[in-house]
């Protein structure tokens, strides 16, 4: 059984998570590639039903960074 945030499965939006990262940024081989998936998966398992406003602070510096242009 997959577990489920807001009636989506997590994996799906893992998934969605990493191709918007491998079409803004890219992966430099498999092992990022892997790093990538696992921090998007981690991030949704961790946030799960919270409400948009409470996210901000699970993100880590280094999106903040990207999202931002630094």
């Amino acid at each position: 059984m997959s577990e489920e945030t807001n009636g989506r499965n997590i994996l799906d939006v893992a998934m969605e998570l990493t191709k918007i990262h491998l079409r803004s940024w890219g992966v430099s081989d498999s092992d990022e590639l892997k790093k990538v998936y696992t921090e998007y998966y981690s991030l949704v398992k961790a946030v799960g039903n919270k409400q948009g406003r409470n996210l901000y602070d699970f993100l880590p510096e280094e999106i903040i960074s990207k999202f931002k242009g630094e």
